[in-house]
């Protein structure tokens, strides 16, 4: 009798996401779209040292300080991008299905919720039917990476993963760094444009200097770049400001669970909970070794 083969845990999940790393990292099915969003804060960042980079060391007393400090916050970005977008948002672990007859199907199928009291406020658990578990207050099933998620906040294409528990503070300092960044850059744009068009009107008039400064555009580009991408990324970091300050996930903005009030922190207690969380350890084990047994059950 052969002996049965073991497989680790990620190769036989049943779920969209993509494993690196021996199942280390992960991402969701729409891993394309994290790159874009890479690519559109790296390419930038190598533009402006290299085309305006130059002139600012040049025209600005410490302009390589500027420099120095920019590359920093890009690095920064780039970081907690990655992190985002291939960590463990807090996948939930599978049960398997329960038997069931095609005859007496109300019988055994669970209950779709259960309701508790936290701090006074009605709760629910719902049961999901892919996952066959009970989720935990504030999960939810992704539909696009086919999993349960813990605090589930939603599915961003732009990072290609899920925000949720165990990601959502990189995700919010990503977009804070993020903002910051653009901003930096913009304000490092205009600097460097009024600074070579003032150095030019010393030799010649005013529209003649500014025609001159165009003969290097790179900081009139990248300043209309840092505008219209801006404007997006402020309003996406704005938006989950507020949700933070009220203590809500977006799911729950878009889709309110509760009537008035939440049992969830709010205000400072609800930011000191975002960015300084507790250390919250995978729920799945996605290298632990199984058996065939375990793997059609997990189907």
């Amino acid at each position: 009798m052969s002996e049965a083969k073991s497989h680790y845990l990620y190769e036989q999940w049943p779920s969209s996401n993509k494993f690196y790393c021996g199942g280390r990292l992960l991402s969701g099915p729409d891993r394309r779209r994290f790159f874009y969003t890479f690519f559109a804060i790296l390419i930038p960042t190598i533009a402006f040292m290299a085309a305006v980079g130059p002139p600012l060391v040049i025209h600005i007393p410490y302009g390589y300080v500027l420099l120095i400090i920019e590359g920093l916050l890009s690095i920064q970005s780039l970081i907690l991008l990655f992190i985002t977008g291939f960590s463990d948002p807090g996948i939930l672990p599978r049960a398997s299905a329960p038997a069931v007859s095609p005859f007496h199907w109300e019988d055994v199928r669970p209950a779709t919720k259960k309701e508790f009291k936290c701090k006074g406020f009605k709760v629910v658990s719902k049961y999901c039917d892919t996952c066959h578990i009970y989720r935990p207050p504030r999960a939810s099933h992704c539909p696009t990476c086919n999993n349960c998620v813990l605090r589930f906040d939603h599915h961003c294409p732009w990072v290609g993963n899920c925000i949720g528990q165990r990601n959502y503070r990189f995700f919010i300092t990503f977009l804070i760094t993020t903002v910051v960044l653009i901003c930096y850059v913009l304000a490092i744009c205009i600097l460097d444009i009024v600074t070579r068009t003032n150095n030019n009107k010393l030799k010649m008039s005013a529209p003649k200097a500014f025609a001159e400064t165009l003969h290097n555009p790179a900081s009139f580009i990248i300043a209309i770049y840092c505008l219209a991408i801006g404007v997006l990324v402020l309003a996406l970091c704005c938006f989950h400001n507020y949700l933070i300050c009220f203590g809500m996930t977006t799911r729950e903005r878009c889709a309110p669970t509760y009537p008035a009030k939440h049992p969830y922190p709010k205000g400072l207690r609800s930011w000191m909970e975002t960015l300084c969380p507790p250390h919250y350890p995978r729920s799945v084990n996605l290298r632990q070794k199984i058996n065939d047994q375990e793997k059609v059950n997990l189907v």
